[in-house]
């Protein structure tokens, strides 16, 4: 199987962290920016481009609203079918943080709001009008690491081996489906990956390699002019 793993456009809390240094006023559930959109527009021209072993023909994304944006710019541009999935979304899940710095869960956004963004977009049947995130607060790297484990489980049972599968999540949990795919335990260090950066990855097909996966490529924005390249 072949993994094609995106980190979503740039959003309107990267561009508040961008310019502030802080996320002071963070939006629970930000959009894309102009250029977060601009760049989820040429990641779907160029993924159009590639050669038919990395074409996805399978596209799962978080539910956080600035990943259905960006999966559905590579929809557009791609014509592949977009599954929304709670277990794709970034470590801890949708949360409100107290003025006391506390952390609570919060439902995501409703399904109205959702298809909205992508009328296209397959959504969960336990998706409705509160929400799709149906957890607490998600603080513990062990549960990061059991969902990211436990996805990839279910998308490889769902496939054929010869499937292309595109991923759009987010910097903190692409840590972790990076990780399982690659067999790293115990890790301190840290994958960057760049607004719509891609990595991809594929399982080794040779007896001797067998149950071992492979990287192409990790946080390529080739698909990017320099001057577009925001984290």
């Amino acid at each position: 199987m072949r993994f094609v793993i995106v980190r979503h456009g740039q959003s309107e809390n990267n561009r508040l962290l961008a310019e502030t240094g802080a996320l002071r006023g963070r939006a629970v559930d930000p959009a894309l920016t102009d250029l977060g959109h601009r760049q989820s527009e040429l990641l779907g021209q160029a993924i159009g481009t590639w050669p038919a072993e990395w074409r996805p023909g399978h596209l799962y994304t978080s539910l956080m609203s600035r990943a259905v944006q960006t999966a559905a710019a590579v929809a557009t541009a791609t014509g592949v079918k977009i599954e929304g999935r709670p277990a794709l979304a970034e470590c801890g899940g949708p949360f409100v943080e107290d003025p006391d710095g506390s952390r609570r869960s919060h439902r995501g956004a409703p399904r109205a709001d959702l298809l909205a963004l992508c009328a296209q977009l397959q959504l969960p049947a336990d998706c409705d009008s509160d929400g799709w995130w149906r957890q607490d607060y998600e603080p513990a790297e062990a549960s990061w690491q059991a969902r990211a484990r436990d996805f990839l489980a279910t998308v490889r049972r769902a496939h054929p081996p010869d499937a292309v599968v595109a991923l759009v999540s987010h910097e903190g949990f692409i840590q972790h489906l990076l990780r399982q795919l690659l067999g790293i335990s115990g890790m301190t260090g840290w994958f960057g990956t760049y607004n719509t950066g891609v990595c991809r990855l594929w399982d080794e097909q040779a007896a001797h390699l067998a149950g071992t996966t492979t990287a192409d490529c990790l946080n390529s924005t080739a698909h990017l002019p320099p001057d577009l390249v925001t984290d």
